[in-house]
């Protein structure tokens, strides 16, 4: 690969180009824009360790989505340009955003976990690469935008070859003073050894149920990262929707039939709580067999 994690310097020159994203937004703003931006994901609203867990697996395809798969339920570090994105809609921000990655699968599952859990950013659109290329995905959000006079949309990729693309469909679309691209700087917070470390570790899990992985500072030996793994994901996410579905189900029931179910209670569980359990419990009682 190998790689070193960023400098002092380099670190900074990420934080000074995400202020003066954020000056720009609040300039369009100002001049009256609706100011929309096109994230990506890795090394933009995230940290660039999935794409290094790539490389290291030699780019075996199958190796890398096992690996994202067994990281499902362990959410996505920040990446350098995740607290604008969460100011969405605030005074003085954007109004909108959305997201064009190269994930798919239950490595898109990973960005969705990461928007709902880590932040609730909003987004309109998570266009995945499998259907079209970025360029066309480009073109579909900049088509609806043009409609608006008033829009102005920023790209943010980390690759040139992306931000070159959205460059090319937004020229096509006579859009040019109404958009602009930015290359994100990469930025590293960790080395090569602990990432390597950390990959082989989740690789090796085995079992049954989810459990922790421990990353260790290179250069101290303390503790510096501890990740979940799930060495069954399929099974563990089939298990939890399961579960989300029954308890869905046993609050709408109990919602829709409370007060009868609250009646009945009284009549056949004197001094029991009225908990959705107990109350779906005599809803599965009464009711009419399906």
């Amino acid at each position: 690969m190998p790689f070193q994690p960023s400098t002092p310097e380099e670190l900074q020159r990420s934080a000074e180009q995400v202020c003066e994203l954020e000056a720009l937004i609040h300039r369009l703003r100002a001049e009256g824009h609706d100011v929309h931006i096109i994230w990506d994901v890795d090394r933009v609203l995230v940290s660039g360790r999935s794409d290094d867990a790539f490389a290291h697996l030699g780019f075996k395809v199958e190796k890398y989505f096992d690996h994202e798969e067994r990281l499902f339920t362990e959410v996505l570090e920040n990446g350098p340009f995740a607290r604008i994105a969460r100011a969405c809609g605030e005074d003085g921000m954007h109004q909108s955003q959305d997201i064009v990655t190269a994930r798919s699968s239950f490595l898109g599952l990973r960005v969705t976990r990461f928007l709902l859990h880590n932040f609730g950013i909003d987004v309109n659109w998570m266009l995945q690469i499998g259907h079209q290329s970025k360029e066309d995905s480009y073109r579909i959000i900049l088509e609806y935008r043009k409609k608006n006079p008033k829009s102005y949309v920023i790209s943010v990729d980390d690759m040139q070859k992306h931000t070159d693309a959205f460059d090319a469909a937004a020229s096509k679309l006579g859009m040019n003073d109404r958009s602009c691209s930015i290359l994100a700087h990469i930025v590293r917070e960790y080395d090569e050894d602990e990432m390597r470390h950390e990959v082989d570790a989740v690789m090796a899990v085995q079992g049954d149920h989810p459990t922790f992985v421990d990353t260790f500072c290179t250069q101290t030996g303390r503790l510096k990262r501890r990740v979940m793994v799930t060495p069954k994901p399929r099974d563990t996410m089939r298990e939890m929707f399961q579960r989300v579905h029954l308890e869905t189900l046993m609050r709408g029931c109990v919602e829709l039939h409370r007060v009868e179910l609250e009646k009945l209670a009284d009549e056949l569980m004197p001094g029991a709580p009225k908990s959705i359990d107990n109350l779906f419990y005599l809803y599965e009682l009464i009711r009419e067999p399906r």
